[in-house]
Order: C-alpha cells, then structure tokens, then sequence
C-alpha cells in the first residue's frame, strides 16, 4: 500500500506542474549539461519517461523468477516482454493521458531493445497508455540523429 500510495503521489504532483510548465515556453526539465540548453518555444512538448518500474509494473515477472526458482535471463525477460503482460504504475496512465489532452507527446526511453518495440508499445497501449506512433519508442539500440548512444 506505501508503494502505491507513493506513485500515485509522484504522478498526481507531476500532474499538477503540468499547467505551470506547459505555460512557460522555456521550461524544461533538463539541466543545462544535459542538453537544457537546447530548449526552444518551437518544439512541441513531450513527457519523457523510463519503461520499466517507471509506468510499467513488472514485479509479476519477478515474482515468477522467485516462484520458478530462476535468475534473470535474457530469453526469459524477452518472453515477458512478448506477453504484453505488465500492469501500469499506479497513477502513471492518467499522468499519460492529462498530459496527451493537453498536447504533450508521450516519449517511452527503455533499455529494452529496439527488437521490443512492438511487443512494448502494444503492452503500453493495452492498458492505456498514449502512443502516437511507433517513433515515440526509444529502445536500446534505437538510432537518434545527433545523439551519442552509450550502453
């Protein structure tokens, strides 16, 4: 129940700063030496936000990994992935969907590989996220223009 509790708070406080950054067309969220500098009134607004543990739950993988007697694998957290399985942090989805209203593209950051693109975004979708389209996925391995890729 604390945990719980604890994400609905961090997405509703989120929520909440919503109107006041969306209203200042220098916000943003990044420091200066991690690209803040970059901001401009011309780009559209995004929410930028980690997968795993961040808006998807996936403790019933783990507790499969406890219940199985296993440790982690990479071909057993692949077949998790392809169930399209986890749940939403409470809280996460509305977060997603004030800010979708409001004109904000949801980004999903993920080191889960570009290969999960499909089974990610259909599990995001299935319990409500908003994905506007397949470019909103960056996995590892995923290519940005500009961007300097390390891991």
């Amino acid at each position: 129940q604390e945990y719980r509790a604890s994400a609905l708070q961090t997405w509703k406080l989120a929520g909440e700063q919503l109107d006041r950054a969306l209203a200042d067309p220098t916000w943003t969220a990044l420091l200066p030496e991690e690209g803040g500098t970059h901001q401009s009134a011309r780009l559209k607004p995004a929410g930028v936000v980690d997968v795993d543990e961040t808006v998807l739950d996936n403790s019933p993988f783990q507790a499969r990994q406890v219940h199985d007697e296993g440790s982690y694998s990479d071909a057993g957290w692949a077949a998790w992935v392809n169930e399209q399985k986890a749940e939403p942090v409470p809280g996460a989805v509305r977060f997603a969907q004030l800010a979708a209203s409001k004109g904000v593209t949801m980004i999903y950051i993920s080191n889960r590989t570009s290969a999960m693109k499909d089974a990610t975004l259909a599990n995001l979708r299935k319990v409500g996220f908003p994905v506007a389209d397949d470019s909103v996925y960056l996995g590892l391995g995923t290519e940005v223009p500009g961007c300097r890729q390390v891991g």
